[in-house]
C-alpha cells in the first residue's frame, strides 16, 4: 500500500458509510459498508480482517473512496446499489434469477390485486406466497382467489374504502397459512356444485386450486406453521470453494431449496455477510434465520442477524435436513457446478477483453425491433449482468404512433427509435462499463451512436453489432467501424443465444400487440355487439384479453346470455389468434 493512501486513511472520520477499494487503474475491486469507517478501514491495515485472500486483494489496492451516510440503513442501501452498479470482482454478486413465480397479493389504496410475479418488490404493501414450481397450476388458484375475493355474484367489486380491502387482504393471508382445511373444503364444494350444473371449465379451475393447496398442506410442518418465513442456511468450505445451501419454509411449508457455489476470493466473513445482505435484497424478509456454519470461524454482521435463532433444539431437525441436502449437493453435483462456474469465468474474461479492454463489463444491453410489413413496430432491450439474464433491466417500447411520424422508414431508423427511447428513461443509470449490442450491421450501430450523442454518451458507451446470415442466423460480431471481430466458439454460442433471446422477446411483444389489435377490432364484428356493449364489457373486464378469457357464466352476468354465447362462439372459432 502506497504512503499517500496511508495518509489518506488517517483522515477517514469515525462515521457510518460506504468504502470503495480501487486498483491502480482506478477500477473498483471491492465495496463494503461500516458503522465506523475509520475503525473498519484500519482493521484491514492491522490485519483484523485477514486471510491470504484478503492479502491478495489488498496487494491490488491503490486508492480508496468513501461515502459518508446518515446512518447504518443508508449505508446498507448505498452499498447494495454500488455493488449492483459496479460489480466489483471481490464482492459476491447475486442476481434475481428466480425462474419460479410467486402468488402476490398487493394492497392498493382502493383495490386489491392478485397476480403472478417472478420477483419481490419490497416497496409495495404485498404478501408473497411461494415460489411455485411449474407442476402447480398457479394460474387457476389466482383465478379462484379473484372470484372469491374480488367479485360478488360475478360482478367485480367497486369499493374505494381502504379498510374494506385491508380486511380482504388479511383474509387471503390467513387462508393461505393453511391452518385448517376450511378453505380447501369450501373449494371442493364449489368444484362439485359447478360439475353438477355442467360448468366443467370452472369446476376444473376449482379442482386445480384444491390439488395445489392440498399438496402444500400435506407437506406442512405443524411446529413452525406459525412462522411466516423460516430460512435455513448451511455453509461449508471445500478446498477453495464456498458452498451454500438454503431452504425456505413458509408457514411450515417447504417452498424452495437452492444451492450456491463461489470461488473464495476474499475473507470468509466478508463473503458470507456479503451473500446474506444481497440474498435479503432479493428475497422476502425472514421471521427466523437458522445458520449452520459447519464450525467455520466467522463473525456475522448483516442487516437481519437479529432474526437468527440460537435455540437450535427447537429447529434441530430443519438444520439436519439442510445439512443432509448440502452434503448430497457436494457429493453429487459439486464438481459439475464447479466446472460450470470456471467455464463461466473463462467466458466472462473473454467478454471483458473483447468488449471492454479487459475491464469488468457491468451490463450487456441488447437492442432489437420487430414489425410486420412495416407495421406494428416495437422495440425491446434485454440485459445481461455477469452474463446472466437480468430481467429487471428489460424494457419494451411500442413505436406505432412514432412510426407514423417518421420521414424515413427502415430498420436503422427503427433502431434509433429504440435506443433513443431507452436513453430517455435510463441514461442517468448507465456507466462507462455498460455495453450496447444492436441487432444489425454498421447502419444500425451508427443510429445507436447518433442516439447516444444526443445524450452526450457517444464516448462513454461502446456499441457493437450482431449481424445475421441469409438464413437469419447469427453470423458475426462487428465493432463500431463495421469490422468483424474474431471470437472463440464459446463466446459465439453465448452471443448467438443472446441474439435469439432478444429476437424472441421482440417478436413476443409485437405479437401481443398484434393480438390485442385483432381482438379489439374483432369484438365489434361479433353479432349483437355494438359500441355500447363493448363499453359495458370493458368497464367490467378492464381489457379485451379478460373479455375473451371470461367464461359464458361470467359474461352472462354483465350482458344478456345470447350476446355472451356469441362471444364464446367467436372465441372458439378464432383460437388461432
Amino acid at each position: 500500500m502506497n504512503q499517500s493512501l496511508k495518509e489518506k486513511i488517517k483522515l477517514i472520520p469515525h462515521l457510518p458509510g460506504v468504502y470503495l477499494w480501487k486498483n491502480i487503474d482506478n477500477e473498483i475491486i471491492y465495496i463494503g459498508k461500516a458503522k465506523d469507517l475509520n475503525n473498519r478501514i484500519n482493521q484491514y491495515l492491522q490485519g483484523s480482517i485477514n486471510s491470504y485472500k484478503t492479502k491478495k486483494m489488498m496487494q491490488e489496492v491503490s486508492d480508496i473512496e468513501i461515502i459518508i451516510c446518515a446512518n447504518e440503513h443508508e449505508s446498507f442501501i448505498k452499498e447494495q446499489n454500488y455493488i449492483k452498479q459496479h460489480v466489483p470482482k471481490y464482492n459476491i454478486a447475486l442476481l434475481d434469477d428466480k425462474y419460479y413465480p410467486y402468488l402476490v397479493v398487493s394492497l392498493k389504496t382502493n383495490k386489491l390485486e392478485i397476480k403472478k410475479k417472478n420477483s419481490i418488490n419490497k416497496k409495495e404493501k404485498a404478501f408473497y406466497y411461494g415460489p411455485f414450481s411449474p407442476k402447480y397450476r398457479l394460474r387457476h388458484l389466482i383465478k379462484i382467489l379473484e372470484r372469491e375475493f374480488l367479485y360478488d355474484n360475478g360482478l367485480k367489486i367497486n369499493n374505494n374504502d381502504y379498510w374494506f380491502w385491508l380486511n380482504k387482504y388479511n383474509q387471503i393471508k390467513e387462508i393461505l397459512k393453511l391452518k385448517n382445511n376450511n378453505f380447501i373444503n369450501h373449494l371442493t364444494s364449489q368444484m362439485e356444485q359447478n360439475s353438477l350444473i355442467l360448468n366443467y371449465e370452472i369446476a376444473m379451475e376449482y379442482r386445480d386450486a384444491v390439488v395445489l393447496l392440498q399438496a402444500l398442506k400435506d407437506k406442512q410442518i405443524p411446529k413452525i406453521s406459525n412462522q411466516h418465513n423460516v430460512d435455513v442456511f448451511s455453509f461449508k468450505v471445500i478446498d477453495n470453494w464456498l458452498v451454500i445451501y438454503v431452504s425456505l419454509y413458509q408457514y411450515g411449508i417447504p417452498m424452495e431449496n437452492k444451492s450456491y457455489l463461489f470461488e473464495i476470493k476474499n475473507n470468509l466473513d466478508l463473503m458470507i455477510n456479503d451473500f446474506l445482505e444481497q440474498y435479503y435484497q432479493l428475497n422476502d424478509d425472514p421471521s427466523v434465520i437458522l445458520i449452520d456454519t459447519n464450525n467455520l470461524d466467522i463473525t456475522l454482521d448483516f442487516s437481519y442477524q437479529n432474526k437468527i435463532s440460537h435455540t437450535k433444539n427447537e429447529f434441530l431437525n430443519l438444520l439436519e435436513i439442510n445439512q443432509t441436502n448440502l452434503n448430497n449437493f457436494i457429493n453429487l453435483e459439486f464438481e459439475q457446478h464447479k466446472q460450470k462456474y470456471l467455464q463461466h469465468q473463462q467466458l466472462n474474461n473473454e467478454v471483458n477483453m473483447i468488449f471492454n479492454e479487459s475491464k469488468q463489463v457491468n451490463n450487456l444491453f441488447l437492442f432489437d425491433n420487430s414489425f410486420i410489413n412495416d407495421k406494428y413496430l416495437v422495440g425491446v432491450v434485454i440485459a445481461y449482468t455477469n452474463l446472466i439474464r437480468n430481467n429487471k433491466l428489460n424494457r419494451k417500447f411500442n413505436h406505432i404512433n412514432l412510426q407514423k411520424q417518421l420521414a424515413k422508414h427502415g430498420d436503422p431508423m427503427y433502431m434509433y427509435l429504440t435506443v433513443s427511447k431507452y436513453l430517455q428513461q435510463n441514461h442517468l443509470f448507465l456507466t462507462n462499463d455498460d455495453i450496447f449490442i444492436v441487432d444489425g450491421a454498421k447502419a444500425q450501430i451508427d443510429q445507436a451512436l447518433y442516439a447516444l450523442k444526443e445524450f452526450n454518451l457517444e464516448n462513454k458507451i461502446k456499441v457493437f453489432g450482431l449481424i445475421k446470415d441469409q438464413n437469419h442466423k447469427t453470423r458475426a460480431l462487428i465493432n463500431a467501424k463495421g469490422q468483424e471481430i474474431q471470437i472463440t466458439n464459446n463466446l459465439f454460442k453465448f452471443l448467438t443465444n443472446c441474439q435469439f433471446e432478444v429476437d424472441k422477446y421482440a417478436k413476443q411483444y409485437m405479437n401481443k400487440n398484434l393480438t390485442n389489435n385483432s381482438l379489439s377490432s374483432g369484438l365489434l364484428k361479433i353479432k349483437g355487439i355494438g359500441p355500447k356493449t363493448e363499453t359495458i364489457l370493458l368497464k367490467h373486464f378492464l381489457n379485451y384479453s379478460n373479455i375473451y378469457n371470461a367464461s359464458f357464466e361470467e359474461l352472462s352476468k354483465v350482458i344478456n346470455p345470447i350476446k355472451a354465447q356469441n362471444i364464446r362462439d367467436w372465441v372458439e372459432s378464432n383460437k388461432k389468434i
